[in-house]
């Protein structure tokens, strides 16, 4: 190796090492630089991040939280420490830190994190023409070359953030930002604090420990403004937010609130809602907490529908399914849509298929799907498979218990298992044959009397009664027959006679003629409670059908083709045996016929004559019934005149007072009561009219028969003698037999009682006159009277009992209680209109709703227009159904309200308890509260003019206008008058007042009266009640408290509902009576009655009951 090689070598390489180090250093040193410049590029960028985390946490810790800001709705209820929502643009996903966007922020959101909503305001004092600024658009800009501008915040509230949009660059020096606090106090907000977002939007932190009214920004810079935009902390009350607190919280923990600028809430949405702000309810067919549960599928609807919240079905159920949520089947005793509608009384346990209503099980006594059916023939009890005694007559028993009709020959006993005993039969064939001796022996007996007087005497006349009074002989056998004869008809009554068939005859219903079993008779006691065990089922139906309409009598005379034209109806014809003959001379021997039979009351004697009402053919021998009395004064029907000396016209029947006279004889005075409310072979709706009419008839005095007709001169004519006879049994018994009455009945003359529902009537009628018998009495007795009711109140109290006015009152009512209210099948038909869904809400009282039959029917003027409204036709003293109940009317039903007193032509309106309305808001507005402003609802504009007032009443004059043409013609508006009561009280004085107030508003015209109150029954029926009593006492002086009561409550059982209005009706008529009538004064109101001119229909006279007799005028 060569030594100097080396040191050369050695040499070059400490000049390599020393370059190397040199540029080692020099790199050292640019990487020193260089990390320098990367150390302030940090610094730069720390202090802006720390500028911007500074001017967001300044924002944050100012409301007082911190924390995360939310991907989604559902990071937010996931994540506790996730507070704030992203605010950005399409909703786009924020930075999970700063809350920054990556494109821009959603609309009316701003801030470095979208986190500020923009507050409205409006332009401030002196600021005009400032609308480029408030139109949220930021390339309109000030045009006007001003340099100060101030708004005022809607809502006043602490400042946060500031946000200035400018048309060009300035500079931050160029525009001044100042704000007004609510004492007016002017502070500065330094743009120093601000950062430019570019180069024409600056951001300003502003935040204020004041509440803030209001901003100015002035300077130079205000040229070039275009937009601005102002945040602020809103404090809102707990459960509001929104940027004027308008919203409410939904939150399911309501105690926390809710974000006061989104309304999200941290405990998630209540129940039934979804969506960022807790507004928008679950989607269908969901509902619940976080919209989890689904609708059941037995809603009906599309999607299942049900309500979000709690999941009821809105548009109902599937048949067998039940309300709310449809979830639950119906349960045993219901079935149908929503399970409405009750399993049938006839469902064993009443219980039926909740879908289809068929019953699983049918009580005793029927069969069929749905129960409807009774037993066929000869079969009874459960599922119809008993079968009737062969002891039965004819196999025939009740289809629900087995017992017999009656026997055959030899059995007796419910279900004539029991043998007769051979002396008991003897005493029935020896008792039947004797009666009908006794029977012949009065008959002719009174035959032989009237021939005898028939020869003093020329010319027909008519035959009225037995005259044997005149002989004295003929006096005692024949009250020795009426003792005998009752004697038997008693005993009668106390055994059980056999059937036994009578022979067929070809022109006679054939069948038998004995007396029907004697254990029919029902005690008064239990009348109510029988009538309504059988309100629904068959029973009296069958034991109507089960007697004969008419037997093997004959009826020679009246099928002798002579006397054929003198029957209205070939089938309906009397006996021979007890028919009325008239009087007639030698040349006209066959003038002795008309159609009309003797009639036994109760006693046996011949009470009634029952006869078809007259035709052209008869029409003079009735009067010696076309109208057969006047329609003037006087008129002459052959040689017969009647004269009309006055009339009294009722709500359901009238009085005339008429007189007979025949050349040469004297005149006779004859009283017709004309009962004008009865359909032909029908029967009235309540039976208090008839009820009313029969103590009119059997208490005014007079001599001779009582003559009945009607039309056929059975129907009507046969209750209403069926039940004079049964309240006489009631008196004499205590008990009523209407199977016997109706079988007696039929001895005497043809199907009489028509129908069974004329049978089950007399059964109501019965119950109604029987309940109040002895309560109508003349002003001459209403010292004893008023006496009478005050003890027996006093010692009934006394005595923890029920006595006077109470018991009085509770007899009507139980009379009147309606037996579909708690008879759910018959119910459906009584009240089916108020029971249609749609008129459901219409009833402001669930339980006080108008019967069908009463009822009045709107016209629709508008074809979406309800036929239905709460309201019932009463009487008033003369005329049936001519005035109205109802109820206040609802907000709903204003317009109703109207086309009632319309329609229906109400010339007085009486309303109760009209100031409700400001407390009661189911009460609608149906009057203006300023005369100057009317009262404008869906048909009509209502106009009302003061009148008087007083302490107990307030007068309006009101006018209704029709504001559009409607479907029907007619007046364009209608006049009425009104009266507000101002006072309920019971108190006989003000309700004196306040009657005779009303009376001298009705107007002289036909017009109707209505009265209301808000249930439509307590105070306005008990006025109703009062008004018509009052005018009965003025006209009749009587007071007839139970019919008057018993005929509206039938209408609407709720009136007068307590003992103490009862007894307030009689104290008002005391004191009317003691006030303002004398006995004296009410006498001769009586004797010079004046004679009203007649406005019946002729056409329509015989589908009424009439009765006659020659009784002098009362």
């Amino acid at each position: 190796m060569d030594l100097d090689d080396d040191d050369d070598n050695e040499g070059e390489r400490g000049e390599e090492e020393e370059e190397e180090e040199e540029e080692e250093e020099e790199e050292e040193e640019e990487e020193e630089e260089e990390e320098e410049e990367e150390d302030e590029e940090k610094e730069e960028e720390e202090d802006n991040i720390r500028t911007e985390i500074f001017l967001i946490l300044c924002f944050f810790a100012f409301r007082g939280c911190s924390g995360a800001f939310c991907y989604t709705r559902l990071d937010l209820d996931a994540n506790s420490d996730c507070k704030y929502h992203c605010h950005c643009e399409n909703y786009a996903v924020c930075n999970r830190t700063t809350g920054s966007c990556p494109s821009n922020c959603a609309a009316d959101w701003f801030g470095p994190g979208c986190q500020y909503v923009s507050l409205p305001f409006s332009p401030g004092k002196g600021s005009f023409g400032l609308s480029w600024l408030t139109d949220s658009k930021d390339d309109t800009c000030n045009e006007r070359d001003i340099q100060s501008v101030s708004v005022n915040l809607i809502t006043p509230q602490i400042l946060t953030w500031v946000r200035i949009v400018v048309g060009t660059t300035v500079d931050v020096g160029d525009i001044q930002l100042t704000y007004k606090t609510m004492d007016n106090r002017k502070q500065a907000c330094t743009l120093s604090r601000g950062s430019r977002v570019d180069d024409i939007t600056l951001d300003i932190s502003c935040p204020t420990s004041e509440i803030v009214k209001a901003v100015t920004l002035s300077g130079p810079g205000v040229k070039s403004l275009c937009s601005l935009y102002i945040s602020g902390e809103v404090r809102c009350p707990s459960g509001k937010f929104g940027r004027q607190c308008e919203r409410d919280c939904n939150c399911a923990d309501q105690s926390e609130g809710c974000f006061v600028s989104s309304g999200g809430c941290p405990s998630g949405c209540a129940v039934g809602y979804t969506g960022e702000d807790c507004y928008t309810p679950c989607p269908k067919g969901k509902y619940g907490f976080m919209c989890n549960k689904t609708c059941s599928i037995h809603c009906k609807g599309p999607d299942d529908t049900c309500h979000h919240i709690n999941g009821s079905c809105e548009m109902g159920c599937e048949p067998g399914f039940q309300l709310p949520d449809c979830t639950q089947e119906c349960t045993a005793t219901t079935y149908g849509k929503d399970c409405t509608s009750n399993c049938s009384a006839r469902c064993m346990n009443r219980a039926c298929n909740g879908k289809t209503g068929e019953c699983n099980k049918c009580v005793f006594g029927y069969t069929g799907i749905m129960c409807g059916d009774k037993c066929p023939a000869r079969t009874f009890g459960e599922n119809c498979m008993g079968v009737c005694d062969r002891n039965c007559f004819e196999g025939l028993c009740d289809h629900v218990t087995g017992q017999c009709f009656a026997c055959v020959e030899g059995k007796e006993g419910s279900y004539c298992k029991n043998a007769v005993a051979s002396s008991h039969q003897d005493g029935i064939i020896i008792g039947a044959v004797v009666g009908v001796t006794l029977g012949l022996i009065i008959i002719v007996t009174i035959l032989l009397l009237y021939l005898y007087r028939c020869r003093s005497t020329s010319g027909p006349s008519i035959k009225i009664g037995r005259q044997g009074s005149q002989e004295e002989k003929g006096s005692e056998i024949e009250l020795e027959n009426r003792r005998r004869s009752s004697a038997l008809r008693k005993l009668s009554r106390t055994l059980k006679l056999s059937v036994r068939t009578i022979p067929e005859e070809e022109s006679a219903d054939n069948v038998y003629s004995n007396m029907p079993p004697y254990n029919t008779a029902i005690a008064v006691k239990d009348l109510r409670s029988f009538l309504h065990q059988h309100t629904t089922d068959s029973f009296l139906k069958d034991q109507f059908e089960s007697i004969p309409t008419a037997n093997g009598y004959t009826k020679e005379n009246a099928l002798a083709p002579h006397n054929i034209k003198k029957n209205r109806y070939k089938n309906i014809i009397p006996y021979d045996h007890c028919r009325v003959i008239l009087n007639s001379d030698a040349q006209k021997k066959h003038d002795d016929y008309i159609n009309a039979s003797f009639v036994k009351g109760f006693d046996d004697t011949q009470k009634y004559i029952a006869a078809q009402a007259p035709t052209d053919q008869t029409l003079n021998d009735f009067i010696k019934c076309a109208v057969y009395w006047p329609q003037d004064v006087e008129k002459a029907f052959g040689e017969i005149t009647v004269k009309l000396t006055s009339i009294r016209t009722y709500a359901e029947y009238t009085i005339r007072y008429l007189q007979l006279s025949k050349s040469g004889e004297s005149h006779r005075s004859v009283t017709q009561f004309h009962f004008t409310a009865w359909p032909d072979k029908s029967v009235p709706d309540s039976p208090w009219g008839l009820v009313d009419f029969q103590h009119r008839v059997t208490t005014t005095p007079g001599s001779g028969p009582l003559l009945v007709h009607c039309s056929a001169g059975v129907g009507r004519t046969g209750t209403f003698i069926a039940l004079c006879n049964l309240l006489e049994e009631a008196e004499a018994l205590d008990k009523m037999d209407f199977l016997a009455t109706l079988w007696a009945l039929r001895q005497d003359r043809m199907s009489m009682i028509q129908t069974a529902e004329q049978y089950i009537f007399l059964h109501k009628a019965a119950l109604a006159a029987y309940s109040t018998a002895g309560t109508s009495f003349r002003v001459s007795d209403i010292t004893s009277k008023f006496m009478v009711l005050n003890i027996e109140e006093s010692d009934a109290k006394n005595a923890a009992s029920i006595g006077g006015y109470s018991q009085e009152f509770n007899a009507v009512t139980e009379a009147t209680m309606d037996e579909s209210s708690d008879q759910e099948d018959q119910a459906e038909d009584v009240y089916q209109n108020s029971r249609v869904a749609m008129n459901k809400e219409k009833n402001r009282v669930k339980n006080i709703l108008p019967k069908d039959a009463y009822t009045p029917i709107l016209s629709c003027e508008i074809k979406s227009l309800s036929k239905y409204i709460n309201a019932v036709f009463v009487p008033n003293f003369t005329t049936d159904r001519h005035d109205i109940l109802t109820q206040l009317p609802l907000p709903s039903t204003v317009t109703d309200f109207w086309r009632l007193v319309t329609q229906f032509q109400v010339g007085l309106i009486v309303a109760f308890e009209a100031d409700s309305k400001s407390t009661d808001e189911t009460v609608g507005a149906f009057l203006p509260e300023d005369e100057n402003e009317p009262l404008k609802s869906e048909l009509f504009e209502i106009q009302a003019r003061f009148e008087t007032e007083t302490s107990l009443w307030q007068e309006l004059s009101v006018t209704v206008f029709k504001k559009r043409r409607s479907l029907l013609a007619g007046a364009c508006e209608h006049r009425v008058l009104c009266l507000l009561c101002k006072s309920t009280d019971t108190d006989p004085d003000t309700v004196l007042q306040l009657q005779r107030k009303i009376k001298s508003c009705r107007p002289l015209k036909p017009t109707r009266t209505l009265f209301m109150c808000r249930n439509g029954a307590d105070h306005c029926g008990l006025v109703c009640a009062q008004s018509i009593l009052l005018d009965r006492l003025e006209v009749d002086h009587c007071f007839t408290v139970p019919y008057v009561v018993g005929a509206i409550k039938a209408i609407r059982p709720q009136v007068i509902p307590t003992a103490d209005q009862y007894r307030s009706l009689y104290m008002a008529l005391k004191l009317q009576h003691e006030g303002t009538i004398s006995s004296s004064k009410g006498a001769e109101v009586a004797e010079n009655t004046v004679t009203e001119s007649l406005a019946e229909d002729p056409d329509n006279v015989y589908c009424n009951v009439g009765a006659v007799g020659n009784m002098p005028v009362s």
